[in-house]
């Protein structure tokens, strides 16, 4: 699991990036390899569940997103996850 911390002040021309994030994010939960995406309601911290065979493929697709380089983030080596779909649901609420 990554967790990404997203800057309070934005910079400019990130915002252009959100589509091409967007895209590469519907690609990889497509292909099973991002399991999980989640964004706080306060845009401070994404989640995302990825499904990598080992440490550096799991670097190579977290600097593969393009708004990666905006971000600060850590992973977490998960020992199990459960899910009643492939795509869990969150509330927005």
């Amino acid at each position: 699991m990554v967790e990404f911390d997203i800057p309070s002040h934005q910079h400019e021309d990130w915002f252009s990036l959100i589509p091409l994030q967007r895209t590469k994010v519907s690609n990889l939960l497509t292909a099973g390899i991002i399991l999980n995406y989640v964004l706080a309601s306060d845009r401070s911290r994404l989640w995302a569940v990825f499904n990598a065979e080992n440490e550096s493929r799991l670097i190579d697709l977290v600097e593969s997103l393009p708004l990666t380089t905006y971000f600060q983030y850590n992973y977490h080596e998960l020992m199990l996850y459960d899910s009643v779909s492939t795509y869990a649901s969150f509330s927005v609420n």
